[in-house]
């Protein structure tokens, strides 16, 4: 994955990291894929024989609270920069009015 990623994984110019989710083996990534409906598709060798080690799926991005809800699932048809932002900063208005309405602990 890292290799895939490329320059991405790094920051630059202050730009935000590329994280991927992946585990050790197929078997292990099979739960996280169905966890975030993922649908996946295994291509096979010319030969159709064997199985090719290559899972391809669509691209979604999710937006995960501090509470680790997903609040957003955006599709490259529906990823826009302005959009995500306008979620992002809904979503800090949000914590903003939980801590104002915290009870002050003495």
């Amino acid at each position: 994955m890292r290799r895939y990623a490329g320059s991405r994984v790094a920051e630059k110019d202050g730009g935000l990291r590329w994280y991927f989710l992946t585990t050790g083996s197929a078997r292990e990534l099979m739960p996280l894929v169905e966890g975030f409906g993922q649908d996946i598709r295994i291509t096979f060798d010319r030969s159709g024989a064997r199985p090719r080690r290559e899972l391809s799926h669509v691209l979604k991005v999710f937006l995960i609270d501090r509470m680790s809800d997903v609040r957003e699932i955006y599709t490259s048809t529906f990823l826009y920069p302005r959009l995500v932002l306008n979620d992002i900063e809904t979503l800090l208005m949000e914590d903003a009015l939980k801590q104002s309405r915290a009870p002050v602990k003495k």
